[in-house]
């Protein structure tokens, strides 16, 4: 081998280490570049993931409140229910009673005009219980009673009958009833 023929072996080695060298130091510079690259896709990948997981979460706590609100709302709605049930009911009373008032006014206001003692008939459970039976919308509902005023009123003496008791006027009537219950009595 000549001195010009090792040199030039020695150039080619060089070049060839040279070579190996410069692919070695660019497979590092790749794998550098390439775990730069894979390590800032990576933290875009776990930035990109963090997002969905906060949202999810927020998503998740949202969830959670409207349940919570949804199950007031159900709560409230069954108290609205009975609220308006019982409502219901006392309309349904109030209603009744209004009928049952406006009967009462209407017969109490016939049997005023037919010439009845209201306070006097009404006393009777007799007359009562007829006139619940009587319908106030028929044709002879006024004749039927006028009778019934007539059957169940008891005589009475008219207002101008009876007498007060005046204060010095000689022996009063409730004297002069004791005084004969004393004579009966033979005391």
């Amino acid at each position: 081998m000549t001195a010009h023929e090792g040199d030039h072996s020695d150039q080619e080695a060089e070049k060839v280490s040279g070579v190996e060298d410069s692919a070695s130091e660019a497979e590092k510079a790749e794998s550098n570049s390439s775990s730069s690259d894979y390590r800032q896709k990576y933290e875009k990948m776990r930035a990109h993931s963090r997002t969905w997981e906060t949202r999810a979460e927020k998503s998740l706590e949202e969830v959670k409140h409207l349940t919570a609100q949804l199950d007031s709302l159900k709560d409230e709605n069954g108290r609205l229910e009975e609220t308006v049930e019982a409502l219901r009911s006392q309309l349904s009373e109030a209603t009744s009673q209004l009928a049952e008032a406006t009967r009462h006014h209407d017969l109490t206001t016939r049997i005023a005009d037919l010439g009845g003692n209201v306070g006097q008939l009404f006393d009777s459970k007799r007359f009562c219980k007829a006139v619940d039976e009587l319908d106030l919308d028929a044709d002879d509902a006024d004749s039927t009673l006028k009778m019934l005023i007539k059957q169940h009123s008891t005589a009475t003496a008219p207002s101008s009958s009876l007498t007060w008791e005046q204060p010095g006027q000689g022996i009063s009537k409730g004297e002069e009833l004791w005084n004969r219950r004393k004579a009966r009595r033979g005391a």
